[in-house]
């Protein structure tokens, strides 16, 4: 099914921070006011509200107690909710105004994908690589599986890390 101009029914264009007025239309009541239960996609595209606001502890709520995060651009598995916390707050310490933007979620049930744009300005070291006051713009992709209570079971991290390396100025493009 498509929704007006072409877009699945399955993806939906959602802005992480606002949702703008449009004079003389009301806002609806959220799915919380009107009783209804969040599914797994809305859970997603909350955990981009928690990670801009810091809510680690919200964050972990949804996790399951033996969930995994895969950062594949690192070939990093984080095992358990601490480490995932941890691989979280890795971003803030390299990137201290990190946020996520520009959020689109496929909903796939049990399975979700939220593809987003993570931004912000190098002000951490970035592993071994020292700071240098740039900022990234770049295109992630965040999968994730969800057992039947709206628990996160695994996590995948998908982002360009040669793209991200030559925007923070770490190196040349390829091929230059």
């Amino acid at each position: 099914m498509l929704l007006s101009g072409g877009i699945p029914a399955t993806e939906l264009r959602l802005p992480v921070d606002a949702v703008a007025a449009v004079p003389g239309v009301p806002f609806a009541p959220s799915c919380e006011e009107r009783g209804v239960v969040m599914g797994n996609a809305d859970n997603h595209l909350r955990t981009a509200d928690q990670f801009n606001a810091r809510d680690w502890k919200a964050i972990a709520a949804d996790l399951a107690e033996n969930c995994e995060l895969t950062d594949h651009a690192r070939n990093y598995t984080a095992k358990g909710r601490e480490q995932w916390i941890e691989a979280e707050n890795g971003w803030v310490a390299a990137f201290s105004d990190a946020r996520v933007a520009d959020t689109r979620i496929i909903n796939g049930g049990d399975v979700t994908v939220l593809l987003f744009t993570g931004a912000g300005t190098n002000d951490g070291p970035l592993g071994p690589l020292p700071a240098t006051g740039r900022t990234i713009n770049l295109p992630f992709c965040e999968v994730r599986y969800w057992d039947s209570t709206g628990r996160t079971t695994r996590g995948e991290w998908y982002y360009d890390q040669v793209g991200m390396l030559v925007q923070l100025g770490h190196m040349q493009p390829p091929g230059e």
